[in-house]
């Protein structure tokens, strides 16, 4: 099984449970675990929408809990703080849990 099925299937409840207890209103797999160009030795990359006074730790506690579950480095993008020209692209790839 693929990373991206296992986070798509297996792991996706517990992700958004976690991602809705850290104040995340939406979470998406984005990067190369979305595009299915991933590695043993890749991180996943999410990209989330967050309510208004999230702090940076709900971000950071997110974050831990993801790695804990994947047992991989996972970076969370908060998508209000991405530049309009990289949105688009990420956009592009994202896959909505």
């Amino acid at each position: 099984m693929s990373r991206r099925d296992a986070i798509l299937g297996t792991h996706r409840g517990a992700i958004l449970d976690a991602a809705h207890r850290h104040n995340a209103t939406s979470i998406a797999l984005v990067g190369s675990t979305a595009r299915g160009g991933d590695t043993e030795t890749s991180d996943c990359d999410f990209l989330a929408d967050f309510a208004p006074g999230t702090t940076y730790f709900d971000l950071s506690d997110l974050v831990a809990e993801l790695q804990s579950l994947l047992g991989c480095e996972v970076d969370v993008i908060p998508s209000e703080g991405l530049k309009p020209r990289k949105h688009a692209r990420i956009l592009a790839d994202a896959v909505p849990l």
